[in-house]
């Protein structure tokens, strides 16, 4: 991943080249609706629902207990970072740009290991095998919304007009 490189900070009222695309709007404000508001919601609805999916196998298998802990903790991580990240992009701090980027690697690794987390459950023979092929389905659909939204920041004009940054090489 590519350090930002700075321009010149953005201040308000100033009015230069890409003064009709700074600011934090159209997809960019929409990104940060995702990041702050719908990442977390998001979060709960699929940490509620899979608690209530998974909590009468606890007793018979108590290492999906310790395993679906493990990932709620990490979900809330990864939806704390969301947060932290929208709200640096949409108040234009500095470095918000290469935070939200590290934001959506991340959320890509966590894609990647947390179907791995099955193995690790004692469930029957082959019942976590088997599952794996959909939870990667699963995954492969969320990581065209991390695939998206990188090469939005990479790429968008206005993230470049807004944060002062400089054209990608």
């Amino acid at each position: 991943m590519e350090a930002e490189q700075v321009v010149a900070p953005i201040e308000a009222g100033v009015v230069g080249p890409d003064s009709s695309l700074q600011g934090v709007r159209g997809w960019l404000l929409f990104f940060c609706v995702t990041l702050v508001f719908l990442n977390p919601l998001a979060t709960f609805g699929i940490f509620g629902l899979s608690l209530f999916q998974l909590t009468p196998l606890f007793k018979s298998f108590p290492g999906l207990l310790i395993l679906s802990t493990v990932d709620g903790l990490a979900s809330l991580i990864l939806m704390s970072f969301s947060v932290y990240a929208g709200v640096s992009l949409w108040r234009i701090r500095p470095g918000a740009v290469r935070l939200a980027k590290m934001f959506l690697v991340a959320g890509v690794v966590y894609l990647l290991i947390s179907p791995l987390f099955m193995l690790l459950a004692g469930l029957p023979d082959g019942a976590a095998v088997s599952a794996l092929p959909d939870a990667y389905l699963t995954a492969g659909r969320s990581l065209l919304y991390y695939a998206i939204w990188f090469n939005y920041l990479t790429t968008s004009k206005r993230v470049r007009a807004t944060y002062g940054l400089q054209t990608p090489a």
